[in-house]
């Protein structure tokens, strides 16, 4: 993106890219792929100006984009097969499938977000803090088997029932459990992290919009936000708020119930010692 978008006859400028890793289908087999949110345009080079795309619909052609994906994936396992890092079974040949790999046409799957960027945000946020499955999709768990709806995209997306031996969803499962210290979201060009705040503010000056950091929301507020779900509501009439009262504060290095804090206290409170 960041090559194409760099030609003139393209955009001639610098885009940015949120990039989101998705493992898993419906199904929950093994299925990696990345979801990428570009904005439709783009900041010069000399920081003057914001680039609007050179066409109507699109940013930069899909057919390149395609083609510049494929010949830098194989490259790169070219090069990784050279430096002895890549593995192969006894008796393949890495020129032979890399070869009929660039004989064929590959797809990179761009889109305008028809609902609107907001509500793509709020979508690929829904994966960031999520793994495979929730759990209002589970349906019974009983006799070794779980069973779970899901929706199978290769017969017009309805909805059905898989029933799996408890064995079999758990691997299937864990396998979207990333690596300790994985980066699962990742920000290109203009929205990398380095320097992201002053060339957002610099984006909304062009563009002639004034620049407002969304604030912090609280606990609740994201809760309500994703599950719908108010955690004040009365479980008993779900009309009335309930009200925090006191604190409990686990005394350390104690297993006796924790002690009854007032509101009043906690600003008193100092850190104690354990005592051995």
């Amino acid at each position: 993106m960041r090559t194409l978008c760099a030609e003139e006859k393209y955009l001639g400028a610098r885009p940015g890219m949120l990039a989101v890793l998705h493992t898993w289908g419906q199904n929950l087999h093994y299925h990696p792929h990345v979801h990428a949110l570009v904005p439709a345009g783009g900041l010069s080079f000399d920081d003057q100006r914001w680039r609007r795309p050179k066409y109507k619909n699109y940013l930069v052609p899909v057919k390149a984009l395609s083609r510049l994906f494929r010949g830098r994936l194989v490259a790169a396992l070219r090069q990784r097969y050279t430096n002895k890092e890549l593995v192969l079974p006894p008796g393949t040949s890495l020129r032979n499938i890399l070869d009929a790999a660039m004989a064929k046409d590959w797809v990179v799957y761009t889109k305008e977000p028809f609902a609107g960027p907001g509500k793509l945000l709020n979508y690929l946020g829904r994966y960031i803090k999520r793994i495979a499955i929730s759990n209002d999709r589970l349906i019974d768990m009983s006799n070794d088997r779980v069973r779970f709806r899901y929706r199978d995209y290769a017969d017009n997306n309805r909805s059905k029932v898989m029933d799996l031996a408890s064995e079999e969803f758990i691997r299937r499962f864990l396998q979207h459990v990333l690596p300790a210290g994985f980066c699962k979201v990742r920000y290109y060009g203009l929205l990398a992290i380095r320097n992201r705040s002053r060339r957002l503010q610099l984006c909304h000056r062009l563009l002639g919009r004034r620049y407002q950091p969304s604030a912090k929301k609280s606990w609740i507020e994201l809760l309500i936000e994703v599950t719908g779900q108010d955690p004040r509501l009365c479980p008993d009439c779900k009309s009335g708020h309930l009200l925090v009262v006191d604190h409990l504060i686990p005394k350390v290095g104690s297993r006796a119930p924790p002690r009854l804090i007032r509101r009043s206290d906690l600003q008193q409170l100092k850190p104690t010692t354990p005592t051995l």
